[in-house]
């Protein structure tokens, strides 16, 4: 949730290679975790919370439906829960893995990030006739433990389903020493971050929509939905903008399976020295599959990273947050599971406004393994009307009420991305801001510059929200 950048030295070391276990090994120890994995599921299906309790009433009367061969749980798309003639009903969840520093009362970074995201949710689903679109929506809150008592009061009275979840695996229980050692220290949460992955659990739901809190949908994302529950289609990408222009079906596509994840990646922080780039986490659309979290599950136990080349030694990593969720989620789906993920346009979905090529204006840093990037597109320079998401990774958040300039083509961008986020809020609202600082965006909710300018909300369940 920074927006500031770290350089980070990717070179790998010259010595320090430990001796990685014969690949029938590593097979035997996948086969047992998976195995003892999925009769973990099992009870934590019928033991867990409420919404667990669901799901299990759901197998039992048959509307979920367990494809062996595949390796797919999934839910009949046409069993809406919703009163709207809709499709079928989208899980869109966040994660808050931590309170804030001192266990102190929790602010506008995720109070109201999380009202102004479900409205905006809202107003591109079928609950708002002019949007077109054909799917309902459900709130979720997939929360730390340690940050229920925090986060959970708030996120339950505006409307989300508050999940207390802890990391899928234990730090003692990961196998691999380095990855065990490394861990705690790398990235921004540590193992805690993998708590993301019990949006795979959320199998009442024909997809699910994993963002982080400081994002906006801007459009509805019906192509998405379209092709993640009724397949790719034989010919086109059903409108939706591949990365690259790529086709939706790559080589390694497999029908019977379909498309479980669609992703953008972490092309910000990239360089000429990664084999793999990380997945960008804030923003995943994922089939929901108790078979793909025990898989994900098994992976992290095994905890086959190397010091040298990162995730099973094949160049996922590695780099700072690399031993994290972001760069597990690049190797489970291109190396894994190949056909199974699909990467996105970055500039239309969860576009972050970030730079296009390396710091001295050169190359595409979306480019350094593919020949044919001479040209890079410009996300700061898309037309807004054709985002599909945004995400407040490298623009200033709105609650820190920042002063932008017009001369810089990313301050221009992001600005019009505060704007909206704004626009949003505005609607939520019960009176007019009186603020004074820069309302053309703002919109009167902030006094002065700076985070204590701000004017927070006054957060409760809107009743357009039903």
């Amino acid at each position: 949730m920074q927006n500031t950048m770290t350089m980070v030295d990717t070179r790998r070391g010259s010595s320090g290679r430990k001796r990685r276990p014969p690949a029938e090994e590593i097979l035997v120890q996948r086969f047992f975790i998976v195995a003892l994995s999925i009769l973990f599921v099992g009870y934590y299906i019928h033991y867990s919370r409420s919404q667990d309790d669901r799901l299990a009433e759901e197998f039992s009367r048959g509307h979920i439906h367990v494809m062996g061969l595949t390796g797919h749980i999934r839910h009949n798309p046409n069993d809406s829960p919703s009163n709207y003639n809709s499709k079928a009903t989208i899980g869109y969840a966040i994660t808050v893995t931590h309170c804030p520093a001192g266990n102190e009362k929790i602010g506008p970074e995720i109070a109201d990030a999380a009202a102004v995201l479900r409205h905006s949710i809202h107003v591109n689903s079928i609950r708002n006739a002019e949007s077109g679109s054909k799917y309902d929506y459900q709130m979720y809150a997939i929360v730390h433990h340690d940050a229920v008592e925090c986060a959970g009061p708030t996120l339950k009275s505006i409307g989300y389903k508050v999940l207390s979840r802890s990391s899928p695996v234990e730090l003692k229980y990961i196998h691999g020493e380095y990855l065990r050692e490394r861990l705690p220290n790398d990235g921004c949460c540590g193992v805690n971050e993998f708590t993301k992955l019990h949006a795979y659990t959320l199998v009442d739901h024909p997809a699910v929509v994993l963002m982080d809190l400081d994002s906006l949908v801007m459009k509805p994302m019906d192509n998405l939905f379209d092709v993640m529950i009724g397949g790719a289609p034989l010919i086109g990408n059903g409108n939706i903008e591949v990365a690259f222009g790529d086709p939706i079906q790559s080589p390694h596509y497999d029908r019977s399976k379909g498309i479980n994840a669609f992703f953008t990646r972490e092309y910000n922080i990239a360089d000429d020295t990664m084999e793999h780039v990380a997945v960008q986490g804030g923003f995943l659309v994922i089939k929901p599959s108790l078979m793909q979290y025990a898989d994900f599950s098994s992976v992290i136990r095994v905890g086959e990273y190397q010091q040298e080349g990162g995730w099973a030694g094949l160049g996922f990593g590695p780099f700072e947050g690399s031993t994290a969720f972001q760069e597990l989620f690049s190797y489970f789906y291109d190396h894994i599971h190949p056909g199974a993920g699909v990467e996105l346009n970055r500039c239309v979905y969860n576009n972050m406004v970030d730079d296009p090529r390396d710091s001295n204006g050169g190359s595409c840093k979306d480019g350094y393994n593919r020949s044919d990037r001479k040209e890079c597109e410009d996300c700061r320079s898309r037309n807004i009307n054709e985002v599909v998401t945004i995400h407040f990774k490298l623009c200033p958040k709105p609650w820190e009420c920042h002063s932008f300039g017009d001369d810089q083509i990313g301050q221009g961008q992001c600005k019009k991305f505060t704007a909206e986020w704004f626009r949003f809020r505005e609607e939520l609202e019960t009176k007019e801001g009186n603020g004074k600082f820069q309302p053309s965006h703002s919109r009167g909710y902030c006094r002065s510059e700076g985070g204590d300018g701000y004017i927070p909300m006054k957060v409760q369940a809107s009743a357009d929200w039903r």
